[in-house]
């Protein structure tokens, strides 16, 4: 079973992971399958299922997927001493140091995404093999 899956590490995206969770849930409760069976046809176990259904765990991305949310340029996040977190943004360009919390929030969120599109290592390995036509 493909149970490499990245675990979300901090509560930035919880209550997106929470929603998505829900709705994997009523999907295959409504496609009357138990979580075994939903993950033998997925590739992944029942458990790891449950951990997806409830938040915990974050889906790995398809390799075939076009969008990344990293393609608007760099963004670095820094949490000062004190505890303030701003960020600093390339696009463009043009540098800025974003210090409002909303705007600071949807740059963690994106990095919660870019984190969940990422490829473990071996499979960053795996396409690069594979995009050179090696073994």
């Amino acid at each position: 079973m493909n149970d490499e899956v990245r675990q979300p590490e901090n509560e930035v995206g919880a209550g997106i992971l929470s929603v998505f969770g829900r709705q994997l849930k009523l999907f295959r409760e409504r496609a009357e399958l138990d979580r075994v069976d939903f993950g033998s046809l997925t590739g992944y176990s029942a458990s790891t299922i449950a951990a997806f259904e409830q938040g915990r765990r974050i889906p790995p991305s398809r390799l075939d997927r076009e969008e990344n949310a990293g393609m608007a340029g760099p963004f670095t996040l820094i949490e000062t001493r004190e505890g303030r977190r701003i960020a600093y943004v390339e696009v463009q360009n043009v540098s800025r140091l974003q210090t409002e919390r909303d705007r600071v929030r949807a740059l963690e969120a994106k990095y919660g995404i870019i984190r969940a599109q990422a490829l473990t290592p071996r499979e960053s390995s795996t396409y690069v093999e594979k995009l050179l036509g090696e073994p």
